[in-house]
């Protein structure tokens, strides 16, 4: 299962996220808001998330972020599509961990498909409560973390 990890404010150590990644080796992300802009990083180098991770949390305008590292469970390794966190629009991103059923292909994780649901659903969506509770069905066991522009994250 992949990892999902909601930084709000400390530095996590280069051990902790170097055993995420030697756990869940399949690409990683970064899902975070800088200057009220959510922005995301993919990569499939430790390397580069390592850096990127770190330039981040210099910056003292940085606030929470949420990291992700890959089990490819469908959709295959090797499109950055595939890789976590996704956008649903400007205002709103996500992270997954675990398997939902029904979605996913050769082509395109479960994640993947499930955003694309998402995209369709109003822009204000988390805000009611049948919707999350409708959400909290369709994923099963899986787990999700949402970072909104504003840097408010919804476990």
């Amino acid at each position: 299962m992949c990892i999902a990890i909601l930084n709000t404010i400390d530095r996590l150590s280069a051990d902790t996220i170097t055993n995420s990644w030697n756990n869940n080796n399949q690409g990683a992300g970064l899902l975070y808001n800088l200057n009220g802009q959510l922005q995301t990083f993919k990569t499939y180098k430790l390397k580069q998330l390592l850096k990127e991770y770190n330039r981040l949390r210099d910056n003292p305008n940085t606030g929470k972020i949420v990291l992700h590292f890959r089990i490819a469970t469908s959709g295959g390794t090797e499109k950055y599509t595939n890789l976590h966190p996704f956008l649903i629009n400007s205002k709103l991103g996500f992270v997954h961990n675990g398997i939902i059923t029904g979605l996913g292909n050769n082509t395109h994780s479960d994640t993947y498909q499930f955003n694309e649901l998402l995209k369709q659903l109003p822009p204000n969506f988390l805000q009611c409560e049948a919707t999350r509770e409708l959400i909290t069905g369709y994923i099963g066991g899986s787990k999700l973390i949402f970072l909104d522009k504003i840097g408010r994250a919804h476990v």
